[in-house]
């Protein structure tokens, strides 16, 4: 049954790639929800006529590639789906100078507006066009705020996590209740994570994307994957009045990853955290003189270290780029200090006498009436069970540590350490750009992530682990059928929870 099931479901797999590599090869025209941006203008001689067919190039400062778009017959040019950047634009016409405006910041979702006002003079000769202004959004109306690579490695983040940024935004809150980092909603070496409440909303709507890649876990509406912090190039809330292309949520929380440029770049890290660091618990050394048990004085994190690297560059210059970044957290805590109640030696003998509630036989109960239901049941003498006791149970109080205090039943008569905890993440986070032609250009992105929390029990049946496995991939393809024509892009987002 099991070969067949296994059998069944490779064949599915099999089935669904199939369509989505069709998909991917008949894509029809479309602007999907994307991380990327736009530059659009309008180009326009002295006295303000529109100049149809001069020729616009942008070029990415970073990587070098290009592209060109001719004016259309109302003087309009754009280009869409550029990843963030700064990029410079240049516009050439018969009969004019040649217009160049260069440091233009373009980010996530960005709609950037460069007009240009040709002077008559020779191609050869060239005007600055001022780009000032550009940053000023006038060609899209969503509300939001973007948060750069910069802004992130400055701040201090709880377990780096990015997405506790999220709270910087205007109309950003973070409700008491709802699901907080918990077995339901790990995130890591973050453990004062909160999900967040956008405009009075409720905190479980937020949309996550990915390089356009839906990330919404299919349970609980959160981060599928987060990718490591330096692997992100900037992330934009969008709060209101996005498009009908972003389909469902209060809020986009969209994430645009690093790509590689035309030079090598990367770095490595490490932070650490230890005991060593931090003082002594003055509750433990009192619970420690007064029961005379032995907790860790310290507070329980032994070490906590979040480590990692990046690595980008060029495979092909000006064309082809690569970008991949690994991150592992790792966390050792000591015991805890703790009590609870336990059967004392008596009990384990099934001697109840020093209970103060009185204990039934099972194997007498008679029920006396129906409507409504009412039963009887003969108590123990003495509250001493007679008889033998439970095989079953009698194995069980095996895991059950023995009294250690002595005290009036009931009470918590067993004082020790629990034993120690650990979270161990790691994240791989891949990037690769392809600029076939001017026409044709290809993007993939992937995110591994694992978060492994294992939570020992002084009572070996009350251990249990956590584990987080996801994946997300995603492959973008665009083409363009003409120098005054958008491009038509194609896109296949598998994603996989195991």
């Amino acid at each position: 049954m099991i070969k067949k099931h296994t059998s069944m479901f490779l064949s599915v797999l099999r089935v669904g790639a199939a369509i989505a590599a069709v998909g991917l090869l008949l894509a029809v025209p479309l602007r999907a929800q994307n991380s990327r941006g736009t530059i659009l203008g309008h180009v326009q001689d002295p006295s303000g006529a529109a100049i149809p067919g001069a020729t616009v190039t942008y070029r990415n400062v970073a990587t070098g590639v290009t592209g060109t778009f001719n004016t259309t017959s109302s003087g309009d040019y754009v280009f869409v789906n550029l990843i963030p950047g700064t990029y410079e634009t240049t516009c050439e016409a018969k009969g004019f100078k040649r217009g160049v405006s260069s440091q233009l910041v373009l980010q996530v979702d960005h709609t950037l507006r460069q007009d240009f006002a040709l002077e008559v003079g020779p191609v050869t000769q060239e005007i600055t066009v001022s780009g000032a202004a550009q940053m000023v959004q006038t060609d899209n109306a969503s509300l939001g705020g973007v948060i750069s690579d910069r802004l992130m490695e400055a701040l201090p983040l709880n377990g780096r996590d990015f997405t506790s940024l999220i709270a910087l935004d205007a109309g950003v809150t973070q409700p008491v209740g709802g699901i907080q980092a918990s077995v339901f909603d790990q995130h890591g070496l973050n453990d004062t994570w909160r999900m967040a409440s956008v405009n009075g909303a409720r905190p479980g709507s937020i949309s996550y994307l990915i390089d356009g890649i839906t990330n919404n876990d299919m349970f609980f509406a959160k981060a599928g994957v987060v990718p490591s912090e330096y692997s992100v190039e900037e992330f934009k809330v969008q709060t209101g009045l996005y498009s009908a292309e972003y389909g469902s949520g209060s809020a986009q929380i969209n994430v645009a990853i690093k790509s590689g440029t035309n030079s090598l770049h990367g770095n490595a890290y490490d932070f650490l955290r230890n005991a060593a660091f931090a003082p002594d618990n003055e509750l433990n050394i009192e619970q420690n003189a007064l029961h005379g048990t032995n907790p860790p004085l310290s507070d329980p994190l032994k070490q906590q270290n979040q480590f990692g690297g990046t690595f980008g560059g060029p495979i092909k210059r000006d064309r082809a780029f690569f970008f991949g970044s690994y991150e592992g957290g790792r966390r050792r805590t000591g015991g805890t200090a703790g009590s609870m109640m336990v059967p004392t030696n008596a009990e384990r003998g099934g001697d109840f006498s020093d209970w103060p509630y009185p204990i039934y036989d099972p194997s007498t109960t008679v029920v006396t009436g129906t409507s409504p239901l009412t039963i009887t049941r003969t108590q123990f003498p003495g509250n001493k069970i007679t008889g033998s006791l439970n095989p079953i149970a009698q194995k069980l109080l095996a895991y059950s540590p023995a009294a250690n205090a002595s005290c009036t039943m009931p009470c918590q008569n067993f004082f020790g350490t629990n034993p120690g905890s650990s979270i161990t993440t790691n994240t791989v986070t891949g990037r690769v750009d392809y600029r076939f032609s001017n026409r044709d250009q290809f993007s993939s992105s992937a995110v591994i992530w694992r978060d492994a929390q294992p939570y020992p029990s002084i009572i070996p049946v009350n251990s249990s682990v956590d584990l987080t496995r996801s994946q997300l991939y995603g492959v973008d393809w665009q083409h363009s059928f003409g120098p005054s024509s958008k491009r038509c892009a194609g896109r296949v987002q598998p994603r996989v929870l195991p």
